[in-house]
């Protein structure tokens, strides 16, 4: 029994599951891989490029972005320096290379960043303060485009769709009318979603907001466009001055359509639709990283996927392949893999300080970011080779 219980630690440690008092054939497999240096960390196949990008030291990790264009080439960007005296920062991967870092835009206030594709352009988006900045690539320059959007706005998020457009998300709040305190009284209406259609031709759509149910606040939105338009939204959810949030889903085309995902505290949730009738939505907990999938008709029951995980980040590549990057505790980059089995056992890429953000480029390699010892770090795994018959 006490053998049972030090080998299940292991595997614990590991990530490697554990029911019901029985091993699967896989655990007892990536033990003894485990064993022999093969296990968890055991990243062979994956190659290591030096980015060459100098991080000046600081105690958060450098907010970054990471985008594979359709033009092969791999797009990162990153705030540099402190908050309020630091600057955007941009470098391209391409033939198996980095280019020098170049400076897009200083900041005078603390901001977050996203990078999208839209009409076969990278676009870079920046807020803070309530201001939103765009900018696109053309001819090798950023440049700077203007699409207005409401005070106070942040948290922005981006998704594709409908068609070749984007739609953008982002948190704002609202003054309405109570009707429940004095007549006449305002109160500010916190964290309710917006969303703006951006086209590839013609001026942004105004903002329309999500049927959020009242009392609710909500903030950290991650958007996805359905093949017919609809977007859906997983975000976190929290009522009154609680300080906890829970895990909620909507979508803009029915109203009232808030359900709630997991009602244990959660935070930095990811999302994916993976088929029609198929989302994956993920979050971290006091537990972990978990998982829920919804089938069409409801949610399922929330599923550790990586054990003392947070920050789960997803990419979905097409069809059933969708990737995961977590981190713990205890500094480690955790790399999953999603197929039509099922999540694989994650794969410890070693500390780091903060988490990473995985993609997958046109010709089928994998690429996976984070920051360690002063700079980012870079690995990469070729698309397997096609065989004949």
């Amino acid at each position: 029994r006490a053998g049972r219980a030090s080998v299940r630690s292991l595997l614990e440690l590991n990530g490697i599951g554990y029911k019901g008092g029985m091993f699967s054939r896989t655990s007892i497999l990536l033990l003894f891989l485990a064993a022999l240096g093969c296990g968890p960390g055991y990243t062979q196949g994956w190659y290591e490029y030096s980015t060459g990008i100098p991080l000046p030291a600081r105690k958060a990790a450098h907010p970054f972005a990471l985008l594979a264009a359709s033009d092969g080439r791999l797009h990162l960007a990153w705030i540099s320096g402190a908050d309020r005296k630091g600057a955007i920062y941009t470098a391209v991967f391409h033939e198996k290379k980095w280019s020098s870092p170049e400076k897009v835009m200083p900041l005078g206030r603390p901001c977050q960043i996203v990078l999208f594709e839209m009409n076969g352009k990278p676009h870079l988006l920046e807020c803070g303060s309530g201001k939103f900045l765009f900018a696109g690539l053309e001819k090798g320059e950023w440049k700077r485009l203007a699409y207005p959007l409401p005070k106070g706005a942040r948290q922005p998020a981006v998704a594709r769709g409908p068609g070749k457009d984007v739609t953008l998300a982002f948190i704002a709040d609202k003054k309405r009318i109570s009707r429940t305190a004095r007549p006449g009284a305002i109160f500010e209406r916190a964290g309710k979603i917006y969303l703006v259609h951006l086209p590839v031709k013609g001026k942004a759509g105004k903002p329309r907001g999500l049927d959020l149910k009242s009392q609710s606040r909500a903030s950290r939105p991650v958007p996805v466009v359905g093949r017919d338009g609809t977007v859906h939204v997983v975000f976190e959810r929290r009522y009154g001055r609680k300080a906890n949030a829970s895990i909620a889903y909507a979508n803009s085309k029915k109203r009232n359509s808030v359900v709630t995902v997991s009602r244990q505290p959660g935070s930095c949730p990811a999302f994916a639709i993976v088929s029609p009738h198929e989302m994956v939505a993920a979050w971290g907990d006091r537990q972990g990283v978990k998982e829920s999938v919804f089938d069409g008709h409801q949610w399922s029951v929330p599923f550790e996927l990586v054990n003392k995980g947070s920050e789960p980040w997803m990419f979905h590549a097409g069809k059933n392949r969708l990737y995961m990057t977590a981190f713990n505790a205890g500094h480690a980059v955790f790399y999953l893999k999603r197929g039509f089995r099922g999540w694989s056992m994650p794969l410890d890429f070693g500390t780091g300080k903060g988490p990473g953000r995985v993609v997958e480029s046109p010709d089928g390699s994998i690429h996976l970011i984070w920051e360690a010892k002063g700079t980012f770090v870079h690995r990469s795994l070729p698309a397997p080779k096609k065989t004949d018959g």
